[in-house]
């Protein structure tokens, strides 16, 4: 179990992590980037989420990107991982989810939670599949979402997971789709609800 103040460390870094994966602001000239942060408030300077941000600008995108990585991949614990997952906020793109579906301390039910949060039955019915079957162009952050629902999936036939953490996950807010049917039939078993 991690104790509370462990958790508001982890929220605070999920916060920054994210900005590793959010090209926005990186794109933005100089005037324009300071505008923007100033929404923050007044004391925006200060403010992690802006040093997170500045720095990454400073360094370069992928340079940051490979930074937060390797932080990502220095968590020791596969009960944090979970956690993270639980509290992602998933406006912020896929990219965080991804790092946790590659790392090897990443559990079966972490998993699990952030296959079915990602929205699987969106990308089968609209793609036929994750490797995209139906030859449709991807939109936007279909891709993406379809990158981390494949990363999922063959780790899941390799049986590349961790089984046991300590945090117990409920999906029972998600609603099953119908496997009798195509394309929700090639969602490998072992990842359905």
């Amino acid at each position: 179990m991690i104790n509370e103040q462990r958790q508001a460390e982890l929220e605070q870094s999920c916060e920054l992590w994210s900005s590793a994966y959010d090209c926005y602001y990186f794109e933005m000239d100089d005037d324009e980037f300071e505008d923007a942060m100033s929404d923050i408030g007044d004391d925006y300077q200060n403010d992690p989420v802006y040093q997170a941000y500045l720095r990454q600008r400073k360094i370069g995108f992928e340079a940051y990107q490979r930074e937060v990585n390797g932080q990502i991949a220095a968590l020791c614990s596969a009960d944090e991982l979970h956690f993270i997952a639980e509290h992602h906020n998933w406006d912020d793109g896929t990219g965080l989810m991804l790092q946790i579906a590659k790392h090897l301390k990443c559990s079966f039910p972490t998993a699990k939670l952030i296959y079915w949060n990602a929205q699987p039955e969106f990308i089968y019915e609209k793609y036929g599949s994750p490797s995209n079957e139906a030859g449709k162009e991807f939109q936007l952050d279909d891709e993406e979402t379809a990158l981390l629902l494949a990363a999922f999936e063959q780790r899941t036939r390799n049986g590349s997971y961790i089984e046991h953490i300590d945090t117990e996950t409920d999906l029972s807010d998600f609603d099953a789709p119908d496997y009798r049917k195509q394309p929700f039939d090639k969602i490998p078993e072992a990842l359905r609800i």
